[in-house]
């Protein structure tokens, strides 16, 4: 083999790893905005479930300490059910002794 031929093929050869090495770089710089990209997402993933957790958490307190108020309002209308029931046992046999006299 010659040597100009052996160095046209070199060169060749050194274009093919030329280009080769440019085509790595630009696939490394695609999985490093790929990357990025990625991880600003979880980012915004992470915030996203924390605000829906403390907005949940906000909302459970809520439903709670309306159910201790419901169960307040509920012994107290019992509480008046149980007087008006007494009550209501007096006025019937006060009125069956009244039937009873006439």
């Amino acid at each position: 083999m010659d040597s100009k031929k052996f160095q046209q093929l070199m060169l060749e050869h050194m274009a093919k790893i030329t280009q080769e090495l440019s085509d790595l770089k630009g696939g490394q710089d695609e999985l490093r905005h790929g990357h990025n990209e990625l991880r600003q997402g979880h980012d915004e993933l992470r915030q996203a479930v924390a605000r829906i957790e403390y907005q949940h958490g906000e909302k459970l307190a809520m439903l709670f300490d309306a159910r201790e108020v419901q169960n307040s309002v509920n012994e107290k209308i019992l509480s008046i059910l149980g007087h008006i029931e007494a009550q209501l046992d007096v006025l019937q046999k006060e009125t069956a002794h009244i039937r009873r006299i006439k």
